[in-house]
C-alpha cells in the first residue's frame, strides 16, 4: 500500500473507534454487537499494517537523514568556496569603485565589475555555459538541502500520525 493511502485508511479505521460509544447508545433500539465487533475486527486486522508502515517510515527517515548529512557535507565545500568568491568579488568591487570616476553611472560601474569578475573567476558565472557554473551548482545544492529537509518533516509527520493511530487502537483494544 502507498503511504498516503495507509495514512487515510488509518485515520478512518481508527476514527471508527470513536463511534463505538455512540453505537452502543442505540443498544436498546437495534442489535449493535455485530457493528461493534466488525469495527474492532477491522482495527485488529489493520494494526499490523500500521506497524509495518511505521517501520517503513522509520527506515525512510533514517535514509533521508543520511542523505541530508551527505548533501550538507558536499554543500559545505561549495559554501567555503562561495564565501571565498564573495570576499574576492567584494574586493574587486571596492577596487573598481575606488579607481574610477565617482560620476560614472551605476550601470557602467556594474558592467565593469561584471567584466572583471567574469575575467578573474570564469567558472563562477560561466557565461559561456551557465548550466555548469559554480552559481548553478551552489543553488542546486541549496535546493537539494531544502527538498530533503522538507521530505524529512513530511515523513516525521506521517510517522507521528501512524504512531498516534496505532496507540489509539492499542488503548481501545486493551480497554474493550
Amino acid at each position: 500500500m502507498e503511504g498516503e493511502t495507509i495514512n487515510i485508511k488509518a485515520e478512518k479505521i481508527s476514527g471508527a473507534l470513536d463511534f463505538i460509544y455512540k453505537i452502543l447508545e442505540l443498544k436498546g433500539l437495534i442489535e449493535v454487537t455485530s457493528y461493534v465487533d466488525r469495527i474492532l475486527k477491522v482495527n485488529r486486522l489493520f494494526q499490523p499494517i500500521l506497524i509495518q508502515e511505521k517501520g517503513r517510515l522509520n527506515l525512510e527517515l533514517k535514509n533521508l537523514r543520511y542523505d541530508l548529512v551527505y548533501i550538507k557535507k558536499e554543500f559545505n565545500e561549495l559554501e567555503i568556496k562561495n564565501n571565498d568568491y564573495q570576499e574576492k568579488i567584494k574586493k574587486i568591487k571596492a577596487d573598481i569603485k575606488n579607481n574610477n570616476d565617482p560620476k560614472l553611472p551605476y550601470s557602467e560601474l556594474e558592467k565593469l565589475i561584471r567584466i572583471e569578475t567574469d575575467y578573474q573567476f570564469p567558472e563562477y558565472f560561466n557565461t559561456n555555459n551557465p548550466e555548469n557554473s559554480f552559481v548553478k551548482m551552489y543553488n542546486t545544492g541549496l535546493e537539494k538541502i531544502k527538498k530533503t529537509e522538507t521530505e524529512i518533516v513530511k515523513t516525521e509527520f506521517k510517522l507521528n500520525e501512524m504512531i498516534k493511530y496505532n496507540e489509539k487502537i492499542d488503548q481501545f483494544l486493551l480497554n474493550s
